[in-house]
């Protein structure tokens, strides 16, 4: 009777042992899992954030050739003064 009592108690030992293991896995795996979440959702974020007003003021202090802009200006100003075409001398193809 005494070794039935050493294997139930190892037995024991050994079972409590893989929960704390099975434990400390569960909880790494959630850290990490909650490490990757922050870092792709917080921190890529502000980094992404950043390199735009970095962009942004590279671009606002480059110079600005005038003369294509102002005729690009006055080609849009063409293109939305063209007139309407006479409808009425469209044949309706349902009549």
């Amino acid at each position: 009777m005494i070794k039935i009592k050493k294997i139930k108690i190892k037995f024991r030992i050994n079972v409590i042992k893989s929960i704390y293991l099975l434990a400390i896995v569960f909880f790494s795996a959630i850290l990490i899992s909650f490490s990757l979440f922050l870092y792709n959702s917080f921190y890529l974020s502000f980094v992404k954030i950043s390199d735009i007003y970095e962009l942004q003021n590279r671009v606002s202090l480059e110079a600005i050739n005038i003369e294509k802009f102002e005729e690009v200006k006055w080609l849009i100003g063409e293109k939305q003064s063209v007139p309407f075409s006479d409808f009425d001398l469209i044949k309706n193809p349902f009549e």
